[in-house]
């Protein structure tokens, strides 16, 4: 009976441990988009940007960032005051790719985000991000 249940033990440790490392590799992505949402709600969008960029090819379209900074600065004086945002699923795509959809919620409309991770190696670096106020983003891809 002591022999089964150091097995059972053992069979939801190894379970533990091999979700646990999906699991750090999932909110490592929901903790830069989440980081970045958060700052825009503080007002930080360049600042924001700045920081979800860093070290991506992204940062180096110097014209597309700055276009990027300023939709969203108009998109925000669009719908009224920010109160939060939520977040509305994950869809992995093999090991390398992750899609991130949030939701930026406005007193008058929300704002949907989407954003695309790629691991190449060892680190998740943002390969895109896009947003608009339709909820076309919301569909699975």
């Amino acid at each position: 009976m002591k022999r089964k249940n150091v097995k059972i033990a053992l069979v939801v440790l190894l379970g533990l441990v091999l979700c646990g490392g999906t699991v750090h590799q999932k909110s490592d992505c929901q903790k830069k988009a989440g980081t970045f949402l958060a700052g825009v709600l503080k007002g930080e969008v360049d600042k924001s940007y700045d920081e979800l960029l860093l070290n991506t090819l992204m940062a180096s379209k110097a014209q597309m960032v700055k276009m990027l900074k300023e939709q969203t600065r108009v998109g925000l004086n669009m719908y009224g005051e920010l109160l939060g945002y939520e977040f509305i699923k994950q869809q992995k795509y093999g090991d390398s790719i992750v899609r991130l959809v949030y939701v930026l919620k406005l007193e008058q409309h929300p704002l949907t985000w989407e954003f695309h991770f790629y691991k190449a190696a060892s680190d998740w670096k943002l390969a895109n991000i896009q947003f608009n106020d339709k909820f076309d983003l919301l569909s699975d891809k």
